[in-house]
């Protein structure tokens, strides 16, 4: 969504049509993911300009109409990206969303990741996607023979085995750690994966933001007995695997593999319908090493006034404005072949 060529005409020079055109280009991503809960464009003075939102991950997504979008300037995310020096991916704390001022019942546990868009050294909005988190929390809290808890750096719960407990960050619940765990909190903290009545596993490197989640696992009564046995290293390892391989996968794990297949292709469906939207809206194009084009959209066909077929197997010269320098042309592919992103302007050849 931030590298889009339908994003950055927009910024550089803001209508009513290209407005529409990003829309639909922020619409067609979400409806390929039913775990994108939001997807935003917000200036950078902190308002929304384009919203895609999405009730639950069974609805289709729907446009916010521009009455209805928001001032975001104080929120602590945009305090953070629009801060930021380089374009970076941002990764939020997991926490409840909040619709004008207030958190949202029922709770909808959110994981955010945005990124700054920057132009000319100047922050001049941000991109930000709010991804539904509670598959995975759901998957995590799922254990016969264990009792779950995910705490943050600070030692509040982001989940409980008793929800009233739960997101005790953002709730009126006074429970943290050191009540749950009076004895061993501070071990839990210091990273210690081991105690008397849990064993802990740092997620940081996984879910890579600022909770600096922690995963606690507490043996239930009625199992201590068979975990203390000679089988306790193989139940904490199946354990740890499962999580691990859990929260990459968070979002699709929890699917029965038919409702994901149908899901799928649901998905594929919808896919279709709006693939002319990206093909008539977003300038792209293919190319060999050797600057051969192997296809491009719809919409580069008609900006240089080609047809689809006159441009595939021609070079990307085709195109070259006759004023244009070769140092800029050397730029852009050395730039290419070394897995970047090249950015800048070149004439049109018409």
């Amino acid at each position: 969504m931030s590298t889009n060529t339908s994003l950055e005409e927009y910024i550089t020079s803001p209508d009513k049509q290209k407005r529409n055109n990003l829309t639909n280009v922020f619409y067609a991503i979400s409806m390929s993911n039913n775990f994108i809960m939001q997807a935003r464009f917000i200036s950078e003075e902190g308002k929304e300009i384009i919203r895609v939102d999405r009730k639950n991950k069974y609805d289709k997504p729907f446009i916010v109409e521009e009455s209805s979008l928001q001032d975001k300037s104080q929120r602590d995310y945009f305090q953070i990206v629009s801060h930021m020096k380089e374009a970076k991916i941002w990764h939020s704390r997991i926490d409840l969303n909040i619709e004008n001022g207030k958190i949202e019942v029922p709770y909808k546990p959110t994981f955010r990741v945005a990124q700054p868009i920057i132009k000319d050294n100047k922050f001049v909005g941000m991109v930000i996607v709010n991804l539904l988190a509670s598959e995975m929390i759901s998957g995590l809290k799922k254990s016969t023979s264990f009792d779950h808890f995910i705490i943050d750096k600070d030692g509040y719960f982001i989940t409980h085995p008793n929800d009233e407990y739960s997101w005790s960050r953002y709730t009126n619940s006074s429970i943290r750690l050191y009540d749950e765990f009076p004895l061993e909190a501070e071990k839990i903290l210091a990273g210690e994966n081991k105690g008397e009545t849990f064993y802990s596993f740092q997620l940081n490197d996984i879910l890579d933001n600022e909770d600096k989640v922690i995963l606690i696992l507490k043996p239930k009564i009625a199992y201590q007995s068979t975990l203390f046995s000679s089988n306790i290293k193989t139940s904490i390892l199946i354990i740890l695997l499962s999580i691990l391989v859990n929260i990459p996968l968070a979002f699709f794990a929890s699917i029965a593999p038919s409702k994901l297949q149908k899901s799928l292709l649901l998905a594929n469906q919808e896919l279709r319908k709006f693939a002319d939207i990206i093909d008539n809206y977003v300038i792209t194009s293919t190319t060999k090493t050797n600057s051969v084009i192997t296809s491009v959209s719809t919409a580069f066909a008609k900006r240089y006034g080609y047809s689809k077929k006159e441009l595939i197997g021609q070079k990307m010269n085709i195109i070259r404005h006759p004023e244009t320098s070769n140092n800029l042309y050397s730029e852009l592919w050395e730039t290419i072949e070394a897995g970047k992103n090249w950015q800048g302007e070149l004439k049109k050849s018409w």
